[in-house]
């Protein structure tokens, strides 16, 4: 649920929709740093200049690139 809250927090989505939408009065408790980080490897953000990229990010961006078809071909990563 963070990382939607995260998400749709990025998106401007205003604050009373943002809280029926979610059912909770509030969202930001959801919105954890391990959230911020999925949300930036599914977005495909890299990570900063010099830092190891966090490993929620990682995994996001893991979700993100699985099965995004390349030349007609599934892209099936793996860690190696």
């Amino acid at each position: 649920m963070g990382t939607l809250a995260g998400y749709l927090q990025e998106q401007g989505l205003d604050e009373g929709l943002l809280r029926r939408h979610l059912q909770t009065p509030d969202p930001d408790r959801y919105v954890t740093q391990e959230a911020l980080e999925l949300l930036a490897g599914l977005m495909g953000r890299s990570a900063e200049e010099g830092q190891r990229e966090p490993t929620w990010q990682y995994v996001g961006r893991q979700i993100a690139e699985c099965g995004v078809e390349r030349n007609g071909e599934e892209n099936l990563v793996t860690r190696g």
